[in-house]
């Protein structure tokens, strides 16, 4: 970014780079959350002595992050869309215009149309985080899977009650 005289992509590296930075390798699998079915072998072979399970609470946001002025938490309103959420967030010169990650609580994550001319319905669940891409033209060749690497850890991330999901 300073070498190609970007600082507004400077700017967003390095908070990325701060938030990131304070995040935990979770080694996060997708697990049923019903404790008797825990109890069962044939339903964790990934399990070993010494692994915690931790049951999250329900949250009652969706968090926006990204290529943002900064993030946003905001409260989670059901049957509101994708666009609704991103418009009460400022955006970066560096904002992607035309597409966002939605990074549902299970882990998966998606990418969405959110321009007039490719916006698409999504359910955004509570407790979801939005990611809010930089624009292709503003990585370099070697890093053009930024958006969707950033997005998929970001699915490994999700943590309630923690630093970044809630």
């Amino acid at each position: 970014a300073q070498a190609n005289d970007k600082p507004a992509l400077g700017r967003f590296v390095r908070r990325m780079h701060s938030a990131v930075s304070q995040m935990d390798v979770t080694g996060r699998v997708t697990a049923q959350l019903n404790p008797l079915q825990q109890l069962l072998i044939m339903n964790n072979p990934l399990l070993e002595p010494g692994d915690h399970l931790r049951y999250p609470l329900r949250p009652q946001h969706v968090r926006v992050s990204g290529a943002l002025v900064e993030d946003c938490l905001l409260e989670h309103v059901p049957g509101m869309q994708l666009e609704d959420y991103l418009g009460q967030c400022p955006k970066d010169s560096i904002a992607d215009p035309s597409y966002a990650y939605v990074i549902q609580p299970d882990g998966t994550s998606d990418q969405y149309g959110v321009a007039y001319w490719n916006q698409q319905s999504v359910n955004v669940a509570v407790g979801a985080i939005i990611y809010v891409p930089v624009r292709e033209n503003m990585l370099a060749p070697t890093t053009s899977e930024f958006n969707q690497d950033m997005a998929r850890m970001l699915a490994t991330q999700y943590r309630l009650g923690g630093r970044f999901g809630e």
